[in-house]
């Protein structure tokens, strides 16, 4: 049985600081409207995004390995509020710099509940999130598992 959920949780649950305020993320199973302003920042996880799969191989009769790709946001306010990069930049790579660490710290309880191997990618960028943008954090994370 796959460990899916316990892989989404485990992201989840991670704790970001952007230097002055921690968040942890939410899970969207489903799409949801644009992020109002007073609700940024705002972290959440989704299978739905156009880097997420789930990918896998039958191995032989008894053995399946599959690739789990799950995107960790943080829409950190809406693009053109503010005085754009030149506000939000810095608390950003804080925040990158502490995703980093945090995923390097939940190797563990991957690993625990079934995972062979975590890749990510992470990079502060402009996302596009239900027809609006949005000054952010956009974390692609891959997990692999064995059945």
């Amino acid at each position: 049985m796959s460990a899916f959920s316990t892989f989404i949780s485990t992201l989840a649950g991670m704790s970001v600081s952007d230097g002055s305020t921690a968040y942890t993320a939410k899970y969207q199973s489903t799409l949801r409207q644009a992020v109002p302003s007073m609700e940024c920042p705002y972290r959440f996880i989704t299978p739905f995004d156009d880097d997420a799969a789930h990918d896998g191989e039958l191995l032989n009769k008894t053995r399946v390995r599959t690739d789990f790709t799950l995107t960790d946001l943080m829409l950190y306010a809406p693009y053109g509020e503010g005085y754009g990069w030149a506000q939000y930049a810095s608390a950003l790579d804080t925040y990158v710099g502490n995703w980093v660490d945090a995923i390097r710290d939940r190797m563990a309880a991957f690993c625990a509940a079934g995972a062979q191997g975590v890749t990510y990618s992470i990079r502060r960028t402009v996302i596009s999130y239900a027809g609006e943008n949005y000054y952010g954090v956009r974390a692609t994370v891959t997990i692999r598992e064995f059945n």
